[in-house]
């Protein structure tokens, strides 16, 4: 059985798709930064763009945990 295309959402306007609070920004920021994990598998298994996660990390080594709000 041949499987079905993944859905597409398409945000117009100034819609926002989830938020995050600081704690699961710094969670996420803090496993990309783990050995064997890059900023890209975990932006891909929590469903978030690589670039938001790299703006948090950056974000985070310039101001700390603050940042992250």
């Amino acid at each position: 059985m041949p499987m079905d295309p993944p859905r597409v959402q398409i945000l117009t306007g100034r819609e926002r798709r989830c938020c995050h609070n600081a704690d699961q920004k710094l969670r996420l920021v803090e496993g990309a930064m783990e050995p064997d994990m890059t900023a890209l598998a975990v932006a891909r298994m929590h469903g978030v763009p690589p670039s938001l996660l790299l703006d948090w990390r950056r974000r985070m080594a310039e101001g700390g945990k603050a940042a992250g709000g």
